[in-house]
C-alpha cells in the first residue's frame, strides 16, 4: 500500500482521495506499507494508517517504508506525525521486522517521537536511518 504521484504535503482530503484508490484494489496479503516520500498532515497520516486497522490489514505487514514523510513541515507537526505513525505502525503491525526512517529530518527530538519502534518489537530485524540530523549523543 502507498500513496501514487509525485512529493507534496498530503492533506486530509488528499487522503480520502487515497483511499479510494487503495479500496479498488486486491489489498488482502499487504506486507508493506509505503508512506514514503510524501510530507503528511497529521489528520491524513491518521486516516491512512486507520485504514489498516479498520480493514484488518495489519496482520501480515512486516516492512513500513517511513522515509521522508515528515519534510518541510514545522518541527513541532512533522514530529506529531512522526510520533503517530510510529505508534500506530506498533501498535498495529506485531510482525514487523524493517522499519525505514531516511531522510526525516529528526534529531534527537524525532528519535523520541519514534521510540515505540525501537522498544516494542521482538522481530524487528533493521532499522534504515540515513540523513536523519542525529549527533554522537542521540546515536548512543
Amino acid at each position: 500500500m502507498k500513496p501514487d504521484g509525485e512529493r507534496e504535503v498530503i492533506t486530509l482530503n488528499q487522503a480520502h482521495e487515497f483511499l479510494k484508490s487503495w479500496n479498488s484494489k486486491n489489498l488482502e496479503n499487504v506486507t508493506s506499507v509505503d508512506l514514503f516520500n510524501k510530507s503528511y498532515k497529521l489528520k491524513a497520516a491518521q486516516v491512512l494508517m486507520g485504514y489498516l486497522k479498520y480493514n484488518n490489514l495489519q496482520a501480515n505487514v512486516v516492512m513500513a517504508n517511513l522515509s521522508d514523510i515528515i519534510a518541510s513541515r514545522i518541527e513541532e507537526k512533522g514530529l506529531a506525525v512522526l510520533k503517530n505513525v510510529c505508534d500506530m505502525v506498533t501498535l498495529q503491525c506485531p510482525l514487523l521486522e524493517s522499519v525505514d526512517l531516511l531522510d526525516n529530518a529528526m534529531g534527537s527530538k524525532g528519535i523520541s517521537a519514534c521510540k515505540a519502534v525501537f522498544m516494542h518489537f521482538t522481530k524487528l530485524h533493521s532499522v534504515h536511518l540515513c540523513n536523519n540530523g542525529l549527533d554522537d549523543h542521540t546515536m548512543e
